[in-house]
């Protein structure tokens, strides 16, 4: 039962014609038989005060007074106007000796107050004898006093790592004390997380709950001791929480100078474990737009399913690998830079979770030669003579230059026609006549 017995009090003479005896038989707070405690922040609160009168009491105020000692944590609710501290007063003509009267008021319990027992006091006022006041102390119990305790907390997942997205962390809180907790706010924060819920507000929560509150965060790119700062209610708790390193990658390429129709240029990627573990089961795949393919042999078409994709068992701190890929260009390229991407994926000691690092480059396609004449060339009317004529030359040097071949082609299919020397050979010189011979 909530309500405690108010003390006893005999009130002294308020006037040596009639002094005033009175009983203060119980108080209670809510209703006699309500086993609810108030607790700190508890407003509009019925307080019942009953007492007995002794002797007859005629012409006399009762209220129950709040400020009879100094510095308690209780005020008058608002009764009758706005922002108006009311003091309720019960005017008792007559009452006959042995008869009890009940007066009630209304209170606001300061939220700061502390759980215990404070006196306060019944007060009677005399109407023959305004300003004099007889004080009978009484004591009431603020003992719902609300206790909030984190029974609980973990993350999912239990281990997080650097960078890691969409990381929840559950807090089990539980109200130990006896009374009510009103008003509360649960929020987190962290230097080292970036927390995307945001504060919750609870207007109610009952003596012996438990409740959960769940947020979700994202883990910056940090590694080693961090904390959460978790508010709850009035109490800031910091709770240890550990990121770890999953593996660091350094990845540089060489991409060659590609044009429209251009087959079988190689593209290389070189791939460093600079950070302290092991990777397991690396797996490097190329992300290229689709004007830029892998090159699949004709003798082998089924090798386009795992051609961009390069699986190594593990990586070892330092290790260095070189990636080489072998790509086409489309001729319906346009000379443009493509962005491209080279994911690498790994896993740490076989656990489940899978990490990646994405390598952003650009394959750059660079215009054939006759596209950067087209591309530079202008068709004004000038241009378009002057283009001619160059087809006119053109046609002209070649129309000369077969000419030239067939000529020296028909010069080399006749035969020479050479001169022969003089002979050496003696010949025998004819007689003229008869007369010469004999001379």
């Amino acid at each position: 039962m909530l309500a405690i017995l108010g003390t006893l009090g005999i009130a002294a003479p308020a006037h040596a014609s009639s002094p005033p005896q009175v009983s203060v038989t119980n108080t209670y707070w809510y209703s006699e038989n309500s086993t609810q405690l108030v607790a700190p922040g508890s407003n509009y609160t019925p307080l019942f005060v009953q007492f007995t009168a002794l002797t007859n009491l005629t012409g006399y105020y009762a209220s129950i007074n709040l400020s009879y000692y100094n510095n308690l944590p209780f005020s008058y609710s608002y009764i009758s106007g706005p922002n108006v501290q009311q003091r309720d007063y019960y005017n008792m003509s007559l009452v006959s000796a042995g008869h009890s009267v009940t007066i009630y008021q209304l209170v606001n319990i300061s939220s700061n107050a502390k759980q215990g027992i404070y006196q306060i006091a019944l007060t009677l006022n005399s109407s023959n004898a305004p300003g004099q006041a007889i004080n009978i102390p009484i004591t009431v119990s603020v003992l719902g006093t609300p206790q909030l305790t984190l029974v609980n907390y973990f993350t999912n997942p239990p281990v997080i790592y650097q960078g890691e997205k969409f990381i929840q962390f559950t807090a089990v809180v539980s109200n130990t004390g006896a009374g009510p907790a009103k008003n509360l706010q649960f929020s987190l924060a962290s230097s080292d997380f970036n927390v995307l819920t945001g504060t919750y507000n609870v207007a109610y929560l009952p003596s012996g709950s438990v409740t959960n509150y769940t947020f979700l965060m994202d883990a910056h790119n940090v590694t080693g001791q961090t904390a959460l700062n978790f508010q709850m209610g009035p109490q800031a708790l910091s709770i240890p929480v550990y990121i770890h390193n999953y593996g660091t990658l350094q990845i540089t390429s060489s991409i060659p100078t590609l044009t429209p129709g251009s087959s079988k240029l190689l593209e290389t990627f070189n791939i460093t474990n600079t950070g302290n573990k092991t990777l397991m089961g690396v797996n490097v795949h190329l992300l290229s737009p689709s004007v830029v393919s892998i090159h699949i042999s004709s003798s082998n078409p089924l090798g386009a399913l795992t051609a961009d994709n390069f699986t190594l068992a593990e990586l070892t701190p330092g290790q260095k690998i070189t990636v080489t890929y072998l790509v086409d260009v489309s001729s319906a390229a346009q000379a443009i830079s493509y962005p491209a991407q080279l994911v690498v994926q790994w896993h740490l000691n076989n656990t489940p979770e899978q990490f990646y690092k994405a390598y952003n480059f650009n394959e750059k396609v660079s215009p054939t030669i006759i596209q950067q004449f087209t591309s530079n060339f202008t068709f004004t009317p000038l241009n378009i003579g002057v283009l001619g004529l160059i087809i006119i030359l053109i046609i002209a040097l070649i129309a000369v230059s077969a000419r030239s071949r067939k000529i020296r082609k028909k010069l080399q299919t006749q035969p020479e026609h050479k001169e022969m020397p003089p002979s050496l050979i003696h010949k025998e010189i004819p007689e003229k006549n008869g007369e010469e011979k004999k001379n």
